[in-house]
């Protein structure tokens, strides 16, 4: 993200959105493994409604799920790379 607003705040667009959707496409991996881990070590307190996890999981895959999707990130990446998406 840091040097996604670097390249931004240099007039760089190009490399600020491959560095934006690097970053979109680590965070969104990461933030959906910490959940499934979570719901792991909780066990069935992860999913109930009445557990903490399950709000936080709830707005996770929320925020993944948000538009502009992991789609268009995974195709600006091909794109950069020169990859059919």
């Amino acid at each position: 993200a840091r040097t996604a607003a670097c390249a931004f705040e240099d007039g760089d667009a190009d490399r600020g959105l491959k560095s934006a959707s690097t970053a979109r496409l680590s965070a969104a991996g990461a933030a959906l493994d910490a959940i499934h881990v979570g719901h792991q070590i909780f066990g069935a307190v992860g999913i109930t409604v009445e557990g903490p996890a399950f709000y936080i999981s709830r707005r996770i895959r929320s925020l993944v799920a948000h538009p502009p999707g992991s789609e268009l990130a995974r195709a600006s990446q091909c794109d950069a790379l020169g990859l059919a998406p």
